[in-house]
């Protein structure tokens, strides 16, 4: 999944100086928005895991710029159907680095 503008763009903050990932709001019984920052322009992969390390969807496949990007999850699957209450994870990975943040869904 790569879509034409995959992330929002907070413009409010300086360039960040390091690779990080947040969630919020974590917990949720909704979507949540993954907070991702990048010192530099690089190719970023994020996806959602569940407990098992299965992928369950991913939601970023491409280059971004320098800044902080806000990335929405519905909590869907890959196939659109809504994934159960429970811990996952966001991975997000790049030029060797990676970062993890947990996610729990709840009813």
């Amino acid at each position: 999944f790569f879509p034409s503008d995959p992330a929002g763009v907070d413009d409010s903050e300086a360039v960040p100086t390091h690779f990080s990932i947040h969630a919020s709001p974590n917990p949720s019984h909704a979507g949540m928005t993954i907070r991702l920052q990048l010192a530099r322009e690089q190719v970023v992969n994020v996806g959602i895991f569940d407990v098992a390390g299965r992928e369950v969807r991913r939601v970023l496949d491409g280059p971004l710029p320098p800044g902080t990007h806000l990335i929405p999850w519905d909590g869907r699957d890959v196939s659109g159907r809504e994934t159960s209450a429970g811990a996952y994870f966001a991975k997000a990975s790049s030029s060797g680095q990676e970062q993890v943040a947990k996610l729990i869904r709840v009813r």
